[in-house]
């Protein structure tokens, strides 16, 4: 096999986003035997910019400003869309929390290793 025949990881990531833009970045990982963050990393188009992390909180905060919003939370066991807008601010223990009319969630903040800002075609 030829060097120009060798395709790399990312080469092979981009190609399955490009062939199905609209699956979830969980879906593709899995299927491609890789961390969901580099499936993130590899869309293109500007759809996702990678966040800085050690920010998470006035990210989050910031959030408020937008209103309503469409979140999508996911871990291995569950994906959970829900309209909702962020507020209610607070830190309990190692949780921070968002509670609002529309949002409950408790983030362990100390887990986030990453951050992006997403549009899904």
């Amino acid at each position: 096999m030829t060097e120009e025949n060798v395709q790399t990881r990312p080469d092979i990531i981009r190609e399955a986003v490009a062939k199905n833009p609209r699956k979830l970045t969980l879906q593709l990982a899995r299927e491609l035997g890789v961390p969901e963050v580099e499936v993130v990393r590899s869309l293109a188009d500007g759809r996702a910019v990678e966040l800085s992390v050690r920010r998470w909180e006035d990210l989050l905060r910031s959030l408020e400003a937008l209103g309503g919003v469409r979140l999508l939370v996911s871990n291995g066991a569950t994906t959970l869309e829900v309209d909702g807008q962020f507020g209610g601010f607070g830190t309990t223990g190692e949780y921070f929390n968002v509670q609002t009319a529309s949002l409950d969630m408790h983030i362990r903040w100390q887990e986030l290793a990453a951050a992006f800002a997403v549009a899904k075609p």
